[in-house]
């Protein structure tokens, strides 16, 4: 249904893996199971589909609004440098992200494919680093990455950017290497200060989001990124983290969906620590090298 060479997907077919969220796997699957296939599916109407999926489901899937964002994303695809389109029905999919509820269904890519089938870990530090943060940032994202995972980042604050300059600047063409996640559609860029580097991710690492074309940056969409995060990471490496802070709720956010997190302890007198020494007392793992990463992982 996707031909990759041309970046066309086929239209039908795009409306219902955007559809498919509302459905669900496994309504899905009885779905494609009665008609066996996509155009039988659109033939038969939206009230024999509702018999399956459900009649709001099936009335979101005949809705004219959804064909106008399959245009959408097909115009994107069409015109975009390295663009690409991955979904349920796609074997390169993150199965981990299936296990959530409201998860999304289909996502929109652009740079290597291909690291979507690394190990994952998300990195996250405070927004304002200092030196020493700065630092560990760099090196725990280099020393990852070696290790074989793919490191996760927002591309959000000067500790993302750090991260993804040292990821960018490995000569590594393993499955592993940086995936930014974005919370604006694949066409928007935020925060603005970042499009040098977002670009130079197109082409070195991957840029993923679950949201349509044209769609902007809001409080919504920063929170679904943070969730989608913990759905996506089994693990996360807090550089640094202030209380309250971002870095610290992201955290909240992954023991919430039972996910590992790992915290680099610093001095008692920074501010810059204190969000990362309360996850200590919460249960996050004391790390000092990815060594206790990895120890941890084969626990």
């Amino acid at each position: 249904m996707f031909d990759k060479e041309k970046n066309v997907v086929d239209l039908r077919w795009l409306m219902l893996m955007i559809a498919a969220g509302d459905m669900g796997p496994e309504r899905l699957r009885r779905l494609m199971e009665v008609y066996t296939d996509v155009n039988r599916i659109f033939d038969a109407g939206r009230r024999a589909c509702a018999d399956i999926i459900g009649e709001v489901a099936s009335r979101r899937l005949f809705d004219e609004a959804r064909e106008e964002q399959a245009r959408n994303i097909q115009r994107w695809l069409q015109t975009t440098p390295q663009a690409d389109f991955v979904c349920w029905a796609d074997p390169d999919f993150p199965r981990e992200v299936l296990a959530y509820e409201g998860a999304p269904s289909f996502f929109l890519l652009r740079g290597r494919r291909e690291i979507l089938a690394g190990r994952r870990i998300a990195l996250a530090g405070a927004m304002h680093a200092n030196d020493e943060g700065m630092r560990n940032a760099a090196s725990f994202a280099e020393a990852l990455i070696r290790a074989g995972r793919t490191v996760v980042t927002f591309l959000e604050n000067e500790t993302d950017a750090q991260v993804a300059r040292s990821a960018l600047a490995m000569d590594d063409d393993s499955p592993s290497g940086l995936l930014v996640l974005s919370a604006t559609g694949p066409d928007r860029l935020y925060p603005p200060v970042m499009r040098d580097l977002y670009h130079r991710a197109a082409d070195g690492g991957l840029i993923l989001t679950p949201l349509m074309p044209s769609v902007g940056v809001s409080e919504e969409t920063l929170e679904q990124r943070r969730v989608l995060c913990s759905y996506l990471c089994p693990e996360l490496l807090v550089v640094q983290a202030e209380l309250p802070g971002p870095t610290h709720t992201l955290a909240r956010i992954f023991g919430e969906n039972n996910r590992d997190v790992y915290a680099i302890p610093g001095s008692i007198h920074s501010p810059l620590y204190k969000g990362s020494h309360k996850l200590l007392r919460e249960g996050a793992r004391l790390t000092e090298s990815v060594a206790d990463i990895e120890a941890c992982a084969k626990a």
